[in-house]
């Protein structure tokens, strides 16, 4: 069963555009979907972000290492606005056989983005907390179309 004032691509005045989605199957769960547009692809350089406000809902995006992830701008921890954080190569501190550290060193394949509130860190690329996968980053879901990136919530 279809709405049939709502169609799938209308545009609506707030800049984002329709989209209809079953979840899972289920008819009961649909929902109403809008993309809002970051820019063209080729904007977005390596090691850059966006954030942008969907109707008052933040979403980061961010280009790491070529590949496209985007974020809900809201910390797992205190849903402090975590896309504005600062981007660092993950910090490592190695022991040595007497269980002692003497130096720190940057992984040189993990990015992580830093909380600005309570300097919590995330894996840009999974979301993921160091301390495991109970606290993570919500994922925006991203979708590429004629050279621009579209964020859809």
């Amino acid at each position: 069963m279809t709405n049939p004032r709502i169609k799938s691509g209308d545009e609506h005045e707030d800049g984002g555009v329709a989209h209809l989605d079953v979840g899972e199957g289920n008819p009961l769960r649909k929902r109403y979907m809008k993309s809002f547009v970051v820019g063209r692809v080729d904007e977005l350089a390596e090691g850059e972000r966006r954030v942008i406000s969907c109707n008052g809902t933040e979403v980061g995006v961010f280009n790491v290492d070529g590949q496209l992830v985007a974020w809900y701008n809201q910390c797992a921890h205190r849903g402090g606005p975590v896309c504005q954080g600062r981007i660092y190569r993950q910090v490592r501190e190695p022991v040595n056989e007497n269980g002692e550290t003497r130096t720190l060193q940057y992984d040189a394949k993990r990015k992580n983005i830093v909380c600005p509130w309570h300097g919590w860190e995330f894996d840009l690329r999974t979301g993921h907390h160091p301390g495991g996968e109970r606290f993570a980053l919500r994922r925006a879901k991203l979708e590429i179309a004629d050279g621009h990136i579209y964020v859809i919530v």
